[in-house]
């Protein structure tokens, strides 16, 4: 039964199958079984959903709706999800065009307002064939959250359009998002960690060399207030989010590319990070001296 049910969910919904498989076939349903066990520690939220359940079909209904919130977490989380959570947020902004979920059962879909009910059902290759000839600006990486750079964003909106107006139809987002990801070979920077500087955040009695002092020294002194508090909240976006909003996570993209930049230069870089987060981490001052009164002065110095 819960393959039949997992089926039923990816393949009447555009989730991506899972990594290795191109299609949902019978071996990607009974892989991605296996994933939802390992992941959800073995058969506890079966058996979750049965305690809940009053008998054989509201059963099915739990266990319909776990699997696809799992999907739809698991879909969000890969490079192709947040491209199209990107999307929603560029295209949704862009007077040009128009979300018509109605045309797809309520999947998220766009359109141009010109289109009326037309639709497109092909997929990310047939897409990637029609706008062959459409040139726009190179996307090398896209920040993982926060604001998209502007020359991304043109690219991003000229092709999106390009695309619905050569089909001359309403595509669905998620086909949208996978062209657009295929088309660019976008590199999606993952979230960093502070476990990606090793003993960052422990106390070294070990001496530096020089270089790697003068480097630090120099990071230091360039960070703003808030850059400094930033530094523990590194592998903790939401957290930015929900103390900052917005433009903390904005800053807190900017901080950590620059962050990964010093760090891939040399080992001299990664020692000078060291000394770096221990002294932002150290320092109560930039970490928790601020007063909620004051936050806002932090943000927009």
């Amino acid at each position: 039964m819960l393959t039949n049910i997992c089926a039923q969910v990816a393949r009447t919904h555009s989730f991506p199958p899972p990594e290795g498989h191109r299609r949902w076939s019978d071996q990607a349903v009974l892989d991605y079984v296996g994933i939802v066990f390992a992941r959800k520690g073995g058969p506890g939220f079966l058996i979750e959903c049965f305690l809940k359940a009053d008998d054989q079909q509201s059963f099915e209904r739990l266990l319909y709706t776990a699997i696809r919130r799992d999907l739809i977490d698991e879909a969000k989380a890969r490079p192709v999800g947040k491209l199209r959570r990107r999307l929603h947020t560029l295209l949704s902004k862009d007077p040009r065009f128009v979300f018509v979920p109605e045309l797809f059962a309520g999947e998220h879909a766009w359109s141009l307002p010109a289109l009326g009910e037309a639709r497109f059902d092909g997929g990310p290759d047939d897409l990637r064939e029609a706008t062959a000839a459409v040139i726009v600006a190179p996307i090398e990486r896209l920040p993982p959250a926060g604001p998209t750079p502007r020359a991304a964003r043109e690219s991003l909106l000229t092709l999106c359009l390009a695309a619905i107006e050569i089909v001359a139809g309403a595509i669905r987002a998620q086909i949208l998002a996978r062209f657009l990801a295929r088309r660019f070979g976008i590199d999606i920077v993952p979230a960093w960690s502070l476990k990606d500087i090793d003993g960052a955040t422990e106390a070294s009695v070990e001496l530096l060399d020089n270089e790697a002092i003068a480097l630090g020294d120099a990071i230091y002194a360039e960070m703003s207030l808030l850059e400094r508090m930033l530094v523990a909240y590194l592998d903790d976006p939401e957290a930015v989010r929900a103390r900052w909003g917005e433009p903390g996570i904005s800053a807190l993209d900017d901080l950590t590319f620059r962050l990964r930049a010093v760090a891939a230069g040399s080992e001299i870089g990664v020692e000078a990070l060291r000394q770096v987060i221990r002294r932002c981490m150290e320092d109560t001052s930039s970490v928790s001296g601020v007063s909620e009164s004051e936050e806002g002065a932090v943000v927009n110095e």
